[in-house]
């Protein structure tokens, strides 16, 4: 009778001690939640990006052309984020249209399905505290040549694919596409 009144009572004792740990991580986790919901954007912030500018300069001598180009870089670097700005009417219009670009499936083309207003395509992204230069196709294509790229994710996804191909268009021309699967499709630009 003595061993199972002390066993009860161990027993008792584990099971108020781990109900106590219970209670206090609920608690812990209830006050990490609050904090979450009830705190300022500060909380969940991205990191700026930064966004050089281009300004045309006369080459530096070979001698000193590392100097001198690091020192470039660094004084038309400027801390941007890309994540706070506003939408703003674009007078340059867009890059591409339904009639310019042969990647917009027929479905997706809200033009041709008779979409009604066109102001949709005149707004560009400016962030609030630098000016983002308009993308250069062009730049692009050189920056990324010999290299692959791969777009992993949904039809939001596949929406950018095309829209990139769209504005790549303008400088140079698909030359194949291929369909692996139903999920996997390849695109080259050619030279």
């Amino acid at each position: 009778m003595k061993g199972t009144m002390m066993n009860n009572t161990v027993s008792n004792s584990q099971f108020s001690f781990l109900a106590i740990i219970k209670f206090a991580v609920c608690i812990m986790l209830f006050g990490l939640a609050c904090r979450l919901f009830l705190s300022s954007d500060q909380f969940l912030q991205f990191s700026p990006f930064l966004v050089a500018t281009d300004q045309k300069t006369s080459p530096p001598s070979v001698s000193n052309q590392l100097r001198a180009n690091l020192e470039h870089r660094s004084s038309r670097t400027v801390k941007c984020d890309l994540f706070r700005g506003d939408w703003i009417a674009d007078a340059k219009g867009p890059f591409y249209t339904d009639q310019t670009c042969s990647s917009i499936q027929t479905h997706q083309n809200c033009m041709k399905n008779g979409r009604p207003d066109m102001d949709y395509i005149h707004w560009r992204w400016r962030p609030r505290d630098c000016e983002l230069p308009r993308f250069d196709p062009g730049k692009f294509l050189n920056l990324t040549r010999n290299r692959s790229m791969a777009f992993i994710g949904d039809s939001i996804m596949r929406n950018h694919v095309q829209s990139l191909l769209c504005i790549l268009s303008q400088v140079r021309r698909c030359t194949h596409f291929h369909l692996v699967s139903t999920r996997l499709k390849e695109w080259g630009l050619g030279d």
